[in-house]
């Protein structure tokens, strides 16, 4: 199944950014069966549900074709890793394990000046002093 955004022309915002993809919000929902048959759709160019009747057993049939845990298995190529510790997703970077790059003094004052000079021009591009 493709489940595909569509959004109407009359409800495209029009002060959204310049570099925005709303011409690719055509739609194209549909579904496909495990062999890559389209059984429904795709539907395009409208607000819709797809339906479609699919048979259960094709899937059974599909994972018999390719045994990736038999013959065709490349664990030196693809394996599956799992976390067994709980994290949270956001935190300190150095709990995550990550570091900063070690930047010089001047390096990081050569940074500081290109800012203020960037906010200087933005300031000047705004009207203000």
């Amino acid at each position: 199944m493709a489940s595909c955004t569509y959004i109407p022309p009359d409800q495209i915002p029009s002060d959204f950014y310049d570099n925005s993809a709303f011409d690719q919000t055509f739609g194209g929902s549909c579904i496909v069966n495990p062999f890559g048959v389209v059984v429904a759709g795709p539907e395009t160019d409208k607000e819709t549900i797809v339906y479609g009747d699919i048979d259960l057993k094709l899937n059974a049939a599909a994972k018999s074709i390719i045994n990736l845990n038999g013959i065709y298995s490349r664990w030196d190529i693809l394996n599956l890793g799992v976390r067994e510790k709980p994290y949270q997703p956001i935190g300190p970077m150095d709990e995550l394990g990550a570091s900063l790059p070690d930047r010089g003094a001047s390096e990081v004052e050569d940074l500081r000046r290109k800012i203020a000079l960037l906010e200087a021009d933005v300031r000047r591009l705004k009207g203000e002093k």
